[in-house]
C-alpha cells in the first residue's frame, strides 16, 4: 500500500482529499500545517507528500527544503504542490526544488487532484 501525507490547513479540503485517496486504496496521513507535516515526515516514510502552496507557520518553500534534507534518511522524495488560479507566480521558486508535480486545485471537481496524484504515485 502506498502511503501519502497531505499537508493542508483547510480542514474541509484536507478531509475530502484524505477520503478520496483512502477510497482509491492509499494509506493517508494528514497535517494541518507545515510544522506538523515536517514532524510527521521525520518519523514516517511516505511515497508521496501533497502540500498546499500557502500554509501557516512556515512557507511551502522552507518546508520542501527541509523535507529534501530529510530524504537522505527517509523516503520523502516525491512531493506535489496544490495551488489555485492566481497563485501561479508563487510556484517559480519551488521549481528549483525539483517538486514532482504541480496540481491545480479545482473548486468544482476535487477528483482531478486525485487523478494527478495517481499519475505520480500509482498503486502497484
Amino acid at each position: 500500500m502506498k502511503k501519502i501525507l497531505i499537508i493542508e490547513d483547510y480542514k474541509l479540503a484536507r478531509e475530502l482529499f484524505q477520503t478520496l485517496l483512502t477510497d482509491k486504496g492509499y494509506e493517508v496521513d494528514t497535517a494541518i500545517d507545515a510544522e506538523e507535516g515536517l514532524e510527521k515526515a521525520k518519523i514516517n516514510n511516505y511515497d508521496f507528500v501533497l502540500i498546499d502552496l500557502i500554509l501557516p507557520r512556515m512557507s511551502s518553500y522552507t518546508l520542501i527544503s527541509e523535507m529534501k534534507t530529510l530524504s537522505k534518511n527517509t523516503s520523502v522524495e516525491k512531493i506535489g504542490i496544490m495551488y489555485t488560479i492566481g497563485s501561479e507566480n508563487l510556484l517559480e521558486p519551488l521549481k528549483a526544488l525539483e517538486v514532482s508535480k504541480f496540481i491545480l486545485k479545482s473548486t468544482t471537481d476535487q477528483r482531478k487532484v486525485i487523478e494527478e496524484v495517481q499519475k505520480v504515485c500509482p498503486l502497484d
